[in-house]
């Protein structure tokens, strides 16, 4: 048995799934909770104590259901991206969530994040996503994945802070002012790629 959990900007999800030899993974359960720790960190640069809260009920409840499975928190990849990794006050959650919870949450950097994305289009899409241009473009609560590549090879990896809930919740010019610098060199490397 496996288990993974996504502490997002929006919600916390946990999968657990079988894993048997030559087999595909087996899915057996999936929890999603909204607890939206990215309208803390994109509005007010720091996790409430109050999210903090929701964030260890929604996390023993999870721990119930992995005790059911004969699992540990400890025996769980638990990652979190911008709305943790961003909050001013992230090693004080991190370390309220781990002594409550047992969750150790690990936290992903901006370039590994788009690795990731990169890594799910590909399982999802398979073999026909490494022939000719191809673009992904990954908007996310608090960041923007992008990635160009051409036969396989990628010719730009990028991750930049402006990402849906951070424009909803945080102030919009500093946003704006990233996405005017990323887009012009978005443009340029694909012009460079169809040379």
């Amino acid at each position: 048995l496996i288990a993974v959990m996504d502490v997002g900007s929006r919600a916390l999800r946990l999968g657990i799934g079988e894993v048997i030899e030559d087999q595909p993974l087996r899915r057996l359960e999936t929890l999603d909770a909204p607890v939206a720790i990215g309208v803390d960190t994109f509005s007010r640069g720091r996790i409430r104590a109050t999210t903090t809260e929701a964030v260890v009920r929604t996390l023993e409840d999870f721990g119930n259901v992995l005790r059911d499975y004969g699992l540990k928190p400890g025996d769980v990849r638990a990652v979190a991206t911008s709305a943790v990794r961003d909050a001013t006050n992230r090693e004080v959650f991190l370390d309220r969530v781990e002594k409550r919870t047992g969750f150790q949450i690990e936290i992903v950097d901006a370039i590994e994040e788009t690795r990731i994305a990169h890594q799910l289009v590909r399982h999802l899409i398979g073999p026909e996503l490494d022939q000719g241009v191809v673009m992904l473009l990954a908007f996310g609560g608090g960041g923007t994945q992008l990635i160009v590549q051409k036969d396989a090879e990628i010719e730009l990896a990028e991750s930049r802070q402006f990402g849906i809930l951070k424009l909803q919740e945080g102030p919009i010019e500093p946003a704006l002012r990233a996405a005017r610098r990323f887009l012009p060199k978005v443009v340029r490397s694909i012009a460079r790629v169809h040379e």
